[in-house]
């Protein structure tokens, strides 16, 4: 398995297996980014990794991630900390996104 499945099988994980989990912790109105039907996907955020405290965060310790709220952001920017031991590659902890 090329490092590049390992980490689409991570964040599938995280969207979709935790995404009620997720919706509560945030505050709902999450919707799907892929459609299983047709495989298009809709823009949801910029993930952008740091290691810097930012304004508004949101502790998610059963991922081990803290993030912001990209649906409040008008550019979809969502910041995502890592925790110490957080079960991510690191491509998906230092390398910003489009998902």
């Amino acid at each position: 398995m090329a490092i590049g499945d390992s980490v689409v099988r991570a964040i599938d994980r995280v969207q979709f297996t935790d995404s009620r989990r997720a919706t509560r912790e945030t505050g709902g109105g999450r919707t799907s980014i892929v459609s299983w039907e047709t495989g298009a996907m809709k823009f949801n955020h910029v993930g952008i990794p740091t290691t810097a405290r930012f304004e508004g965060e949101i502790d998610l310790p059963h991922l081990k991630v803290t993030v912001s709220d990209h649906q409040s952001n008008p550019f979809g920017i969502q910041w995502q900390r890592y925790w110490e031991g957080a079960p991510y590659p690191d491509l998906v902890k230092t390398v910003a996104h489009v998902w």
